[in-house]
């Protein structure tokens, strides 16, 4: 039996890229040969999770859950749409928004660490990654959410309290379609981020520069564009999708209803 110094196990390390406590069990469990250990970790399927740690996540899964007044959506990201679909993968994907709710998990590390084991199992199964990218919570009164274009996109809305009215419960519903597909920004058009904004208006200003030398001219065009540029973003001021006769602000009106916040998760989009 070799002596499993810290050098040996380094080098297992860079071959394998896992963690030196693994690297350290495996050496172990090979009195220190370490061709027996590469050999018991390929068969274990933990140096295959750790390699494909490499390869891209592109396709994937949203999932949500609604309980007790709190929302929560994850993205769970694979390799293939194959994967994305298949039922363990949509099993686990269930699991992890279950397990956030009931245990009131607010930190992705955390989340990670817990489910270590089964995104390793998953990876050995598939032989593709396996990537829990992000997830939300929201908390309230009242939470609607929608699933649309195979769990390709996700949403979860906050509204104030109202009267529990079937037509008040549609529009809401509706409401969370409408984010689904026009994918806004901010429900108001003061919470759009100011970088987003200020990038908007140079790369207006390069194109109106274009198009005339006055001053007066160009700040026209630059205005004009930056508000219908700011309206796209804003979910009152875009028109209803499914009446494009009247703005979101109009309908919300009529239904004496007020939005407070809404997330919207899309795969490989951090919006």
């Amino acid at each position: 039996m070799k002596n499993i110094t810290v050098g040996l196990i380094k080098k297992l390390r860079n071959i394998t890229g896992i963690s030196i406590l693994d690297c350290k069990h495996a050496l172990v469990k090979s009195k220190g040969d370490i061709n027996l250990a590469i050999n018991n970790l390929r068969k274990s399927g933990i140096v295959k999770a750790q390699n494909r740690s490499i390869y891209n996540t592109n396709e994937g899964a949203i999932f949500v859950c609604v309980k007790d007044n709190i929302g929560v959506l994850v993205e769970l990201n694979c390799e293939t749409d194959f994967v994305a679909k298949n039922i363990d993968f949509i099993s686990f994907g269930n699991k992890i928004v279950n397990y956030i709710i009931n245990n009131n998990l607010i930190k992705l590390i955390n989340l990670k660490e817990t489910f270590k084991n089964r995104i390793n199992l998953l990876i050995s199964k598939f032989g593709e990654n396996i990537n829990i990218k992000r997830f939300k919570l929201l908390k309230g009164d009242y939470i609607e959410y929608y699933l649309h274009n195979n769990n390709k996109i996700g949403v979860l809305l906050l509204v104030d309290k109202f009267d529990n009215d079937p037509n008040k419960i549609k529009f809401i519903k509706n409401i969370t379609m409408h984010i689904a597909a026009s994918n806004p920004i901010s429900i108001y058009s003061d919470d759009i981020p100011n970088k987003i904004i200020d990038k908007e208006i140079e790369i207006q200003k390069c194109l109106a520069n274009k198009i005339s030398d006055n001053p007066n001219i160009i700040k026209q065009i630059v205005n004009g564009r930056i508000k219908k540029f700011i309206n796209s973003l804003t979910l009152c001021k875009q028109k209803f999708i499914f009446d494009t006769s009247k703005n979101v602000e109009c309908f919300l009106k009529n239904y004496e209803i007020n939005l407070k916040k809404f997330i919207r998760f899309e795969i490989n989009n951090k919006s």
